[in-house]
């Protein structure tokens, strides 16, 4: 019977590339050896205690770190030798563990300067046309998930903005319900306003956030899902709220069977 060559005296289970055995994997993981440099990295017995590195030899250090993080070979490196690190393969967080890290990070959102860094640092990046669809299809499967879409409400408060204040002012008593807070789902999408009982959905859009081509899009979808939609634009309101409202009573009589949801 072999033991741990690293003294923690436990039973080997693994023999490492260098000859030695091992009571992990990979022998940093070692609790003896783990202890022994925890010690002699304490206090007065590491090489930084006491001192600070300079302002100018941070900048260096970040400089260096960009240029390796955008190193084609560099990456390729990392991946390559995480592809043989099996330390959590296979293991996971349990319910508690995750709970508390997400307690951990309430209450400490990023500073503006933290946020500066991140756009920053993202800035020139290039993401392949197979990254972006694979993100895309990603997204996608999460929003069609019960148990995603419940996390997701907890973790987003969500009120009305301005424009569908007003508007649920004219629809409500028509038996519209406001349901932009992520509390009902259509096949992956959250409506603004819905009338499950006539199958209708009516959307808001701001003209800062939405592209004429989104209106279709969401028009498609609906109608596949078997509703009928009637889109509503941040200008409309403004700029002629009359109009508005003699297109959503049309849109809320329309007969059953005929198109025409948007107008």
């Amino acid at each position: 019977m072999n033991y741990c060559s690293y003294g923690c005296n436990q039973k080997a289970k693994y023999k490492l590339k260098n000859g030695k055995y091992c009571c992990c994997n990979h022998h940093a993981s070692c609790p003896a050896l783990r202890k022994k440099n925890s010690i002699s990295n304490s206090g007065d017995k590491n090489g930084m205690y006491g001192r600070k590195h300079s302002d100018e030899t941070k900048k260096k250090i970040g400089e260096k770190s960009k240029q390796k993080i955008f190193d084609g070979s560099y990456r390729n490196k990392l991946r390559q030798s995480a592809r043989g690190n099996k330390r959590r393969l296979g293991i996971k967080h349990s319910q508690e563990t995750k709970d508390l890290m997400s307690e951990t990070r309430k209450g400490n959102p990023l500073s503006e300067k933290n946020k500066r860094g991140i756009s920053k640092a993202l800035k020139g990046r290039i993401f392949t046309k197979e990254w972006r669809q694979k993100l895309s299809d990603t997204r996608k499967r999460n929003f069609k998930d019960p148990k995603f879409l419940k996390q997701f409400k907890k973790s987003i408060s969500q009120k009305p903005t301005s424009i569908e204040k007003i508007i649920n002012i004219l629809v409500k008593s028509r038996g519209y319900k406001y349901v932009g807070d992520f509390s009902t789902w259509v096949d992956g999408k959250n409506p603004d306003f819905i009338n499950e009982s006539d199958k209708k959905i009516i959307e808001v859009f701001g003209d800062y956030w939405h592209k004429a081509e989104d209106e279709y899009i969401r028009y498609k979808h609906f109608k596949k899902n078997g509703y009928k939609l009637l889109v509503i634009w941040e200008h409309e309101i403004y700029e002629n709220f009359e109009n508005v409202k003699r297109r959503f009573f049309k849109f809320d009589y329309k007969e059953q069977g005929t198109q025409g949801s948007i107008i």
